[in-house]
């Protein structure tokens, strides 16, 4: 009988602890009490730090780059100087304007003396409405010459201003596209890029979908007063 119990334990697959051998211990776990509070709803997105002023800076007049100034990589300062254009044939035009800005003021100086004597005549019957005429037109037209000489003066000295090409903004600056000794144009394109640092944009891309869930969760929100 004792051999038919223990045949129908082993097929069975009991089986009794070694002897000696000790009950495993409880594991010690941790508990928390459950507790309602509200809370603040929220999405997660990936945004993308972008500066808020950004100048691509291109040579206003033609010319052979003497320097590059700057630092690749490094921060400039708003009317630092970048680039240096050979100056020789903008400066000799600067003084070229200067030259015809006199002979058009001397040439004033003429038509008015000669304006003068004409109309004195005319006053005393020794001249005529002609040459009185003549000599006021040749006057006005000297008067014309004198602004004309003045504009090219003034564009003249801008672009001997453009030989120095400045910074607009301060910021971060990047690689040059040209090095010293290449000829610049206004065709040349883009020579270096200048990034603001300070403040900074930071954009992310929403989809309509999350747009339309934040204005569910935002009308679901209890109102509160602030004081």
């Amino acid at each position: 009988m004792r051999l038919i119990v223990s045949i129908f334990l082993v097929a069975f697959g009991f089986a009794f602890p070694a002897y000696g051998q000790q009950a495993p211990t409880a594991v010690p776990v941790g508990t928390v009490y459950a507790e309602k509070k509200a809370i603040t709803p929220s999405l997660e997105f990936v945004g993308r730090v972008e500066a808020i002023n950004r100048v691509q800076i291109k040579a206003r007049v033609s010319g052979f780059l003497e320097g590059v100034s700057f630092t690749e990589g490094g921060v400039v300062k708003d009317g630092a100087q970048l680039y240096r254009i050979e100056r020789g044939l903008f400066e000799a035009a600067v003084e070229q304007a200067q030259g015809a800005l006199g002979w058009a003021k001397s040439a004033k100086v003429l038509t008015e003396i000669q304006l003068k004597r004409v109309e004195d005549l005319l006053k005393t019957n020794s001249g005529t409405v002609v040459a009185r005429d003549q000599a006021l037109a040749a006057d006005q037209q000297a008067s014309g010459s004198i602004l004309e000489a003045e504009a090219n003066l003034r564009t003249s000295q801008i672009n001997l201003g453009y030989t120095d090409i400045t910074s607009p903004i301060s910021g971060k600056v990047g690689r040059t596209s040209i090095t010293k000794g290449n000829v610049v144009t206004p065709n040349t394109g883009t020579l270096t890029t200048i990034v603001s640092q300070d403040p900074m944009y930071v954009t992310f891309p929403v989809s309509q979908c999350d747009f339309l869930r934040a204005q569910v969760i935002k009308r679901k929100l209890p109102l509160t007063k602030h004081a």
